[in-house]
């Protein structure tokens, strides 16, 4: 019993070495992707738009959408990193 012990240890340590060198493989390669990979978030094609939707409630007045879309622009310009907005009230891009 002793014997068949030491045999299933010495596998696993074998085993244990193997999946180190594997391990160690894969994060040379995490690095490798880290350095050819551009480290930015945003891809470098960004052009830095966003464009936001607001929909309300079908029959709204345009003075009620215009109110939610001057809204919108505030909180806009009061974020950082904003430097300009362009805003279009009663206009569906959806064509709806």
């Amino acid at each position: 019993a002793s014997n068949a012990y030491g045999n299933s240890v010495g596998r696993l340590v074998r085993l244990a070495v193997i999946i180190l060198f594997i391990y160690a493989g894969l994060l040379g390669l995490t690095g490798l992707g880290f350095k050819i990979v551009p480290g930015g978030f945003l891809p470098t094609q960004d052009r830095g738009y966003a464009i936001v939707f607001a929909q309300l409630p079908d029959a709204s007045s345009l003075d009620r959408t215009q109110a939610v879309v001057d809204k919108i622009s505030k909180i806009a310009h009061e974020t950082p990193g904003i430097l300009n907005t362009v805003e279009f009230a009663g206009f569906n891009l959806f064509g709806g």
